[in-house]
């Protein structure tokens, strides 16, 4: 950034120059002295201007911080940088499911962006499940191992909640439908996701690391949604 500044700094001054000594010759074939003072202040004047648009053009953030990490941002962007498509309805549907229960310490390792989840302290870890389906309808065994889902909570008397649902594999399953086509894309730590909201829900998609990521909260900030989507892309 210095080098630049630098060699539009000594392109201005040799600017300058050349120009007063332009207008010098000129003064010499011209009567009276008034329209020479016009003339010259216009100069530094309008180098003045031009050295403002492009201090202003380098210095120019595309990113805002939130938390530490990196939002882009743009047209049609909110207050922490988010492009959110916003629903005013649910889809509701079923979903043809075995769910087990499974402890965080049972997670493969290759899983290992639990351990540095930034979650706003107030959520505690509730459960942990496994989601199994069918390989086909006509069999009676749920043998594939479709996603992880891990369930943080505030308490029982909260409805609070954050969602985190995994898989290498699939997208994670979801008991509502949501038309992708033509919705916004955010970009978190250069990784693009999408985001809905629905009343107070999150609904964030994306891929990080070779992973497919559905994580949904309910009653958490803009800001907080950030931190909790950037701990899981820097991991």
């Amino acid at each position: 950034m210095n080098n630049m500044k630098d060699i539009i700094k000594e392109k201005l001054e040799s600017d300058k120059e050349h120009n007063y000594n332009a207008i010098l010759s000129k003064i010499n074939k011209m009567e009276g002295g008034k329209n020479m003072k016009k003339r010259y202040v216009l100069i530094p004047a309008f180098s003045l201007i031009l050295v403002l648009v492009i201090a202003i053009g380098l210095n120019s953030d595309i990113f805002k911080n939130i938390g530490g990490n990196q939002v882009s941002t743009g047209d049609g962007t909110t207050k922490a940088g988010l492009k959110i498509n916003k629903l005013d309805e649910m889809a509701m549907g079923s979903m043809d499911v075995d769910i087990k229960a499974v402890e965080i310490e049972e997670l493969p390792e290759k899983f290992d962006f639990i351990q540095n989840l930034k979650l706003p302290d107030r959520f505690k870890f509730d459960l942990g499940q496994m989601i199994y389906t069918r390989d086909s309808l006509e069999k009676e065994e749920y043998n594939i191992l479709h996603d992880y889902l891990l369930i943080y909570n505030v308490n029982e008397n909260v409805p609070d909640s954050i969602k985190i649902a995994f898989s290498e594999e699939y997208e994670p399953v979801r008991d509502y439908f949501i038309e992708h086509e033509n919705s916004k894309t955010s970009k978190i730590n250069n990784t693009d996701v999408t985001i809905y909201q629905y009343e107070k829900m999150y609904i964030a998609y994306f891929e990080y690391n070779g992973i497919k990521f559905d994580v949904e909260t309910t009653g958490i900030s803009e800001e907080e949604l950030v931190t909790l989507l950037g701990s899981i892309i820097e991991s």
